[in-house]
């Protein structure tokens, strides 16, 4: 039985008991570099197995080879495993696996900017598997509803141009007064965070990276105390 181990945000404090007990219990433990990293001080006697990005299945096949030999196998992943993540890669390949959950972006970003959540949607701005075109109507169609938006994965070095035309796409649908914040390096070293009028993002374009997660308020979005507030209203 492979488990798939969800590692949230990136520091220990914010796993799953049954997520760290995954890991020290495993003969072997494998995951892209960056997430062995965040994990390290739980590795003692495991064999560790370290990936560069793009691999993902890769990890996936060599974690099922392992586990027939015998082995006790943690497959780490930041964040949620079912989100934007491994397990519909490694469902497709085995069904001998054990999900543990972790949290996601959406909800620890959400814990260091206040409370910006109502409904929404989350839209991966990657277009590694998905065409620029769906990508967009998605968008276009969340802020259409003025759904709160958290935008995954955001932009990367071949994709500035992509990401500058997306966000056009929200500013031409939002009010320009829209609360948008910008967390980087959430619950990890380096953190850092704006709150801005949606207008003004496309003068952030050098602060967003792969490390940044985009929250897009809604109508009634507000900021108070250098926090993001998005209400609900209780009668």
């Amino acid at each position: 039985m492979i488990k798939l181990v969800g590692i949230g945000p990136g520091n220990i404090d914010n796993m799953t008991l049954k997520a760290i007990n995954s890991i020290k219990e495993a003969d072997v433990v494998l995951g892209y570099s960056t997430y062995i990293n965040q994990i390290r001080s739980l590795l003692e006697n495991q064999n560790v197995i370290e990936y560069a990005m793009g691999e993902e299945e890769k990890r996936c096949k060599d974690a099922i080879k392992l586990s027939k030999e015998g082995y006790n196998v943690a497959l780490i992943c930041g964040g949620d495993p079912n989100i934007y993540s491994l397990s519909n890669i490694l469902l497709n390949l085995t069904d001998e696996i054990e999900i543990i959950p972790g949290v996601t972006a959406l909800s620890s970003c959400a814990s260091l900017i206040g409370a910006p959540l109502n409904d929404f949607a989350v839209i991966s701005l990657s277009d590694y598997n998905i065409s620029l075109e769906n990508i967009t109507k998605r968008i276009e169609y969340a802020a259409k509803a003025d759904l709160v938006m958290i935008l995954y994965n955001p932009t990367s070095k071949v994709r500035k141009k992509k990401t500058k035309r997306i966000l056009e796409t929200i500013i031409s649908i939002k009010p320009p007064k829209t609360k948008v914040a910008l967390v980087k390096n959430c619950y990890r070293k380096n953190f850092t965070y704006k709150i801005i009028n949606l207008s003004n993002i496309l003068n952030n374009l050098d602060f967003i990276d792969m490390n940044t997660t985009i929250i897009i308020g809604n109508k009634y979005s507000f900021e108070k105390n250098k926090k993001l507030i998005t209400p609900r209203w209780y009668k």
